[in-house]
């Protein structure tokens, strides 16, 4: 059972989403395996990289939306 109220689970959502979108509009980083999870406001990203730019570039991003209280990467290197 989520103990969030409505309203978080709506925030977590939106900021998802928000993510998901800047994501995707973003030459470099639209084409990277990543999946974005939210809880709280706090941002969990998964998935793999390409190069640091495209990590670094991905953990500003998802700190840039409203609302976000801190960001968590578990992003690893596609070709250690």
């Amino acid at each position: 059972m989520d103990e969030r109220s409505v309203s978080t689970i709506a925030s977590d959502t939106t900021i998802k989403g928000e993510i998901v979108k800047k994501f995707y509009d973003d030459d470099k980083i639209k084409s990277l395996d990543f999946s974005t999870g939210c809880y709280r406001g706090h941002v969990y990203l998964v998935g793999e990289y390409d190069t640091s730019d495209q990590k670094n570039r991905a953990i500003k991003i998802a700190k840039s939306v409203e609302g976000v209280r801190g960001v968590t990467s578990f992003l690893e290197p596609a070709n250690p």
